[in-house]
């Protein structure tokens, strides 16, 4: 963790060296960054010998001014040609979904400048690449408000601090209170979740950015463990809900169109096709909820067929007889 601490300071330390044109003092450098002298010198040798252009000048009497050269990026060995430009247009669609947040903020800026040094014709060029190339999501809608709160966040998991969430999962409800030790942000599905440690409950949890009515950093800090990692805590995942459970197997048949979907594409890294004779195939998945798997599988109707574990076939039964008796009602 302390690697991780270590980083977030110094791409502090970067964005406010960038915005110092003319240079900023050590002693200055450390206040702003909320650090000792010692730490930033250290910090700025380590960005200095990694390569960054980091540089200090004398000036005022011998006093030393930091400052990031002005082209950070420019050099006669980097050079952005069309197929770059083109490929950097596209994936840009891609990040929709950070469009309105404080992460989105920073690609914004970099595609602006680099329109700004791109003519007419050439924008004219990546206007049409829209209408021949387009990256469909849900309907995005971020708030002021969540962008505030994706920034508290990110402040909060960079320096361990405790975040109190008052948090509204059902708009018609009542919203409540709780403590978190901030791990990590996930983008899934057009949404932003935050994983962590929920104090009340005393286990890993997933809110949903969007349902947070408020955030506030506390004085008190955590200790995040050195084993989390954000990627395994949702490999055998679904989707997005997390669960310290024993993972369970779980076997389906698939038949029609849902077999064609399992043969395209893998819906998960666990997924394993185990018999296929061209009309139906079995597979099997590897999941320590199955929370998102069973709205899944419904999705396909009278395609699939759970086989494995019962407690998800008797499940599964119970909401296909509710949905028939709706229907009938």
């Amino acid at each position: 963790m302390a690697k991780a601490n270590q980083l977030a300071r110094q791409w502090q330390v970067l964005r406010i060296l960038e915005s110092f044109r003319y240079g900023i003092s050590i002693e200055d450098l450390a206040e702003k960054a909320q650090s000792s002298r010692r730490t930033i010198e250290r910090d700025l040798a380590a960005l200095r010998e990694i390569g960054f252009p980091v540089s200090c000048e004398s000036r005022d009497f011998g006093k030393k001014f930091w400052r990031l050269e002005k082209h950070f990026l420019e050099s006669d060995k980097l050079i952005v040609g069309p197929t770059e430009m083109v490929s950097m247009h596209l994936a840009k669609q891609c990040l929709i979904p950070l469009s309105g947040t404080c992460f989105g903020e920073g690609l914004e800026q970099l595609w602006q400048k680099i329109q700004a040094l791109l003519p007419k014709k050439a924008l004219s060029y990546f206007a049409e690449l829209d209408e021949t190339f387009y990256v469909k999501f849900f309907d995005i809608d971020s708030s002021q408000s969540e962008s505030a709160h994706l920034e508290t966040i990110r402040k909060a998991i960079s320096e361990n601090s405790i975040i109190r969430i008052e948090y509204n999962p059902d708009q018609r409800g009542s919203p409540f209170t709780l403590e978190f030790h901030p791990y990590g942000l996930v983008l899934y599905e057009g949404s932003m979740y935050l994983i962590g440690h929920s104090v009340q409950a005393k286990a890993l949890r997933t809110l949903k950015v969007k349902r947070i009515v408020e955030v506030r950093i506390t004085k008190k800090t955590f200790q995040r463990p050195e084993d989390f990692s954000l990627e395994d805590s949702l490999r055998k995942s679904f989707g997005i809900i997390y669960k310290e459970i024993k993972p369970v197997t779980v076997r389906c048949e698939f038949k029609g169109w849902s077999a064609r979907l399992l043969r395209e594409q893998k819906w998960h890294r666990t997924q394993v096709i185990e018999e296929d004779n061209g009309d139906k195939l079995v597979a099997s998945f590897l999941l320590d909820t199955t929370t998102e798997f069973k709205k899944w599988i419904l999705g396909f109707g009278p395609l699939v067929r759970v086989i494995e574990p019962e407690e998800l076939k008797a499940d599964v039964v119970e909401s296909l007889e509710k949905s028939l008796k709706n229907y009938k009602t």
